[in-house]
């Protein structure tokens, strides 16, 4: 069963926010009449649609070059 946009929008918002789930969902909005393997397979394409977070490791690289460039250079 194909989703309309409105409902997509709700499925998302509720799954990125509130933590729903595909059973979550379904309790939820029994009206809708959706079905798990969709609810599923949408959940699976806004997952890859998320952004990478960035490592601990880059973050901190970031953080080091912005602090030695932020020092005042001084002639001895």
């Amino acid at each position: 069963m194909p989703f309309s946009e409105d409902d997509k929008t709700l499925i998302k918002n509720l799954h990125l926010f509130e933590g729903y789930g595909p059973q979550g969902l379904l309790a939820g909005f029994s009206m809708k009449n959706w079905m798990k393997g969709s609810l599923d397979t949408l959940l699976k394409k806004l997952k890859k649609m998320e952004a990478p977070t960035e490592s601990v490791a880059a973050a901190d690289r970031k953080w080091r070059v912005c602090l030695l460039q932020n020092l005042p250079i001084t002639e001895t």
